[in-house]
Order: structure tokens, then sequence, then C-alpha cells
């Protein structure tokens, strides 16, 4: 269990140097929510925020969800693209297995619920 323990680090530790490296990080920081229900992202965003890969169980996937969502929304060209090479870089990195496993969710999303920081 310890030695899988420290390969799973390993990689997300390696992931997080290539999405700095790479100036994907944004995608990965997910802010908390302010007012969950509020109908604009100004609103319902708060100025705190999670990094995915060191806190991804401390964040529920319908807040990732949502974030992609009003990221896809109204976050604009520049964006959409980041998300876009993040989510490429992650499957490119990702076993046949995962994939396979990643793709029976992802699959099932609406189109703007998808991105880097979902997938």
């Amino acid at each position: 269990v310890q030695e899988q323990f420290v390969g799973n680090y390993n990689k997300l530790h390696n992931a997080e140097k290539h999405c700095m490296a790479y100036d994907l990080m944004d995608v990965l920081y997910i802010p908390n929510y302010r007012d969950k229900n509020a109908s604009h992202p100004s609103r319902k965003w708060g100025d705190d925020s999670s990094n995915l890969i060191k806190h991804w169980s401390k964040l529920s996937l319908e807040q990732v969800i949502d974030w992609q969502t009003d990221s896809n929304r109204y976050g604009g060209d520049v964006n959409r693209q980041t998300s876009q090479w993040l989510q490429t870089f992650l499957y490119n990195s990702s076993t046949l297995e995962l994939r396979n496993c990643v793709e029976v969710s992802y699959n099932g999303l609406d189109p703007v619920q998808k991105g880097g920081a979902v997938y």
C-alpha cells in the first residue's frame, strides 16, 4: 500500500510540475462557493480557492463540474484553450485502464461541463 501511495504521490507531483511549467494551473485552482445558487459566477465564487491536485479529496465533483461549466461559459477563449490543453495532457498521461474508467463518466457529461479540471 505504501509503495502504491508513494507512486501516486510522485505522479501527482510530476503532473503539478508540468502544469506549472506550461501555465495550466489556473484551471486547477477551484474557488470555494460564496453563493452556490447565484446566477452569475461573479456572485457564485469566493476569493479563496483550492489546488485540485493537492486537495482533490476536499472538493466535490459537483463543485469542480460547476466551476468548469462557468469557466467554459464565461471564461473566454484563452481559458477554454488552456482547459483543453490540460485535458489533453491528462488524457495522454493516463494509462489505457484509467482512461477507460474516466471516459465512462466523462462521456456522459454535457459538453459545457467538460474540460481539464473535470477530466
